[in-house]
């Protein structure tokens, strides 16, 4: 359910923001530590967004 849930919304959402997904969407509850447990056991990492550097005009 974890896995399948976290392939749903292509990795984006980290343990919180994918436990109130669950909630929402399942009508199920649970513990944000379980859902980070899991996903460790399962090898899930959340894909981290970087953020845009100062291009050389924004920098003046």
């Amino acid at each position: 359910m974890i896995s399948e849930e976290h392939n749903n919304v292509k990795g984006i959402y980290g343990t919180m923001r994918l436990k109130k997904h669950i909630e929402n969407k399942l009508k199920l509850t649970l513990n944000h530590k379980l859902i980070r447990r899991y996903k460790h056991i399962l090898g899930l990492e959340t894909i981290k967004r970087t953020k845009k550097g100062l291009s050389v005009s924004r920098a003046k």
